[in-house]
Formats: C-alpha cells, sequence, structure tokens
C-alpha cells in the first residue's frame, strides 16, 4: 500500500492517480501498455475516417509509471470514444458515399477523363477544396486511405450535397 501512495503522490491527472488508489496496489504496467496500444489503434483508425491524422509516438514504452501508464490509457480510450460517436453521427453520410464509391471505382484508381482520382473519383478542384491538406502531404487522392477519401466526400456533402456524383448519387438513392 505504501508504493502505491507514493507513486500517487505524483499524480499528472486525477484519473491516472483514482486508478492506483483504487485498486490500493498499482496496475500491471504490461497490461497497461497493451490496453494503451489496443486503444491507440482504435483512434488512429476511427480518426482517419474522420479525417484527422493523430501524431502519436508510443510513450508507454518509455516509462513505468503506472500513474503516466494510466493517463496514457485514459486520454487513448477518451479519444476511441468521441471519435467512435463521431463516426456514428455520420453514418449515414458515409454509407451513401461507400454506395457512391462502389460505382465510382477503385480507391486507388484514375481516370484521365477529367482527369479523376481515388474512390470517390475527385478532381483536382474538388481535392483542393475539400482536401487540400491531404493533397499537400500525399498527394493526389488514388494515394489517400479510403477513409481519408470518405473524409473529405463528407466534407464536400456539408457544403455541396452529393452533386458532384450525378448519376451514381441517383443510383444509390439520395
Amino acid at each position: 500500500m505504501l508504493a502505491a501512495t507514493t507513486l500517487t503522490a505524483s499524480t499528472t491527472t486525477p484519473a491516472a492517480s483514482a486508478a492506483v488508489v483504487a485498486t490500493g496496489t498499482a496496475p500491471n504496467p504490461h497490461v497497461l501498455r497493451q490496453k494503451i496500444a489496443h486503444n491507440r489503434a482504435l483512434a488512429v483508425h476511427r480518426g482517419i475516417w474522420l479525417g484527422i491524422l493523430l501524431r502519436h509516438g508510443h510513450a508507454e514504452r518509455h516509462t513505468s509509471s503506472p500513474v503516466t501508464l494510466a493517463a496514457l490509457l485514459h486520454k487513448w480510450k477518451h479519444r476511441r470514444i468521441a471519435y467512435g460517436r463521431a463516426l456514428h453521427r455520420r453514418a449515414g453520410v458515409y454509407a451513401a458515399l461507400i454506395c457512391i464509391h462502389r460505382g465510382e471505382g477503385a480507391w486507388s484508381a484514375y481516370s484521365p477523363a477529367g482527369p479523376y482520382f481515388g474512390g470517390l473519383q475527385m478532381n483536382r478542384g474538388f481535392e483542393l477544396a475539400y482536401g487540400s491538406d491531404f493533397v499537400r502531404r500525399f498527394g493526389d487522392a488514388q494515394h489517400w486511405k479510403p477513409g481519408l477519401q470518405v473524409a473529405v466526400g463528407y466534407r464536400a456533402v456539408r457544403h455541396v450535397g452529393y452533386s458532384p456524383w450525378p448519376a451514381t448519387r441517383l443510383a444509390c438513392g439520395v
């Protein structure tokens, strides 16, 4: 018990100290690291589908402090849950965009007719208007992860509706 009390004296967050104090002993650092990695992976994946590119290290690898590990777990768990809720709110639009994608092309598609790029067949103006941050980082949409393409499609739908896809939107009922 004394070890847990000593560790909680240098708490970084109330949630982190509560995790140590509630158990009476410090949680197993190995288990905390696994939970952090799991929550971080889900948060990063969900973030991509929201158009959020998270910069993350693996800070849990460089600490053995249960308080610091509990704080990191809290941070990634919070992000995972928040991003999941945001994706749930976008589910209807995302379903329509996935349907549109099926009628447009592969995620890595290139069509010289426009030219059009990616699974939603975005032209350069579309990419720059709704995904300029990704154009600067990755180039044309054919090089973006599918989640980023859908997130950019979502940005467009919020501004102009489904008009960029006149034929496939009708086939998808939107």
